[in-house]
């Protein structure tokens, strides 16, 4: 019998970590970590962790020999982030690198979800090898340990992902899960116009994720995003328009001047994995699902 190779998923309990594993469970062997409360799902193998104890990390690479490692703790909310500097840098810098070295003896790929938030927010469009310049404490926290984990491995993959649209979990609600929330219930909610990204349905992550596992595409920067450029009020106020809800609960804080402009430009990435681009409408219209 062909033994399952194994993954670590170093934050599985979070929007994006749940729905990795939640996606992988049936083809792999899933460990995940997490720090309070998870969620369990069916074939996943959840473990406490606290990713800045060094010894403890060492420990759990043993236990679970992993294949692959795929980073993706902490916040992804800069507004959250810029609250918790010292936090932020623990986690998104300094965490992935005792990771990294604590399973390097099992060579396994390093896949790490970085973010749009590395780019300076200028000029929008942006492709892998543009220059990083960050401004926000999340951007920042990311490029070190995107730097970090390109000097140190040999076999990694840098993903940088746009705001991600899905469902999330009980302890760890999504974007998408606050918004239909307050929508249902005729509440007023607040949504941004000052950044512009480029919003995807998390779907898209996931099929990046898989070809990263089984292809031996290695050491390079791929980019996650849709076709469209949005603030967060924007979308909001698209998803409304298309569930029926009341676009007058959407609430937007007035803009002067540019905007910050985070959109990716994924044209590079799809084309090397043979992916078609996705559109915001599709995006939308996978929430129902």
């Amino acid at each position: 019998m062909k033994t399952q190779p194994s993954i670590l998923i170093v934050g599985g309990n979070g929007f994006v970590g749940s729905t990795i594993a939640r996606s992988f469970a049936n083809d792999y062997k899933v460990f995940s970590t997490f720090h309070a409360h998870y969620t369990p799902i069916p074939g996943v193998t959840y473990v406490p962790m606290n990713m800045n104890d060094k010894d403890g990390a060492k420990r759990f690479a043993i236990m679970t020999h992993p294949n692959f490692v795929i980073f993706c703790a902490g916040t992804h909310d800069w507004f959250e982030a810029e609250k918790e500097e010292k936090l932020t840098q623990a986690i998104h810098a300094g965490a992935p690198g005792n990771i990294l070295t604590a399973t390097e003896v099992f060579k396994p790929k390093f896949i790490y979800i970085s973010s749009d938030l590395v780019f300076s927010g200028r000029t929008g469009n942006f492709h892998e090898d543009d220059t990083t310049i960050p401004f926000l404490t999340l951007g920042k926290a990311k490029l070190s340990a995107e730097n970090y984990i390109r000097g140190k491995s040999l076999n990694h993959v840098i993903i940088r992902s746009a705001p991600l649209l899905g469902r999330g979990t009980v302890h760890h609600p999504s974007w998408w899960d606050r918004l239909r929330r307050a929508l249902s219930m005729e509440q007023t909610i607040g949504l941004s116009r000052r950044m512009v990204h480029s919003p995807v349905h998390i779907s898209r992550l996931v099929a990046i994720v898989r070809k990263v596992l089984e292809t031996d595409i290695k050491n390079t920067v791929l980019h996650v995003g849709g076709g469209t450029r949005l603030s967060e009020y924007d979308l909001g106020v698209e998803i409304a328009t298309r569930f029926g809800f009341k676009q007058g609960l959407i609430q937007g804080g007035e803009t002067h001047g540019v905007k910050d402009d985070f959109s990716l430009n994924t044209t590079r990435t799809l084309k090397a994995l043979k992916l078609a681009p996705v559109s915001i409408e599709e995006s939308i219209e996978l929430l129902c699902s």
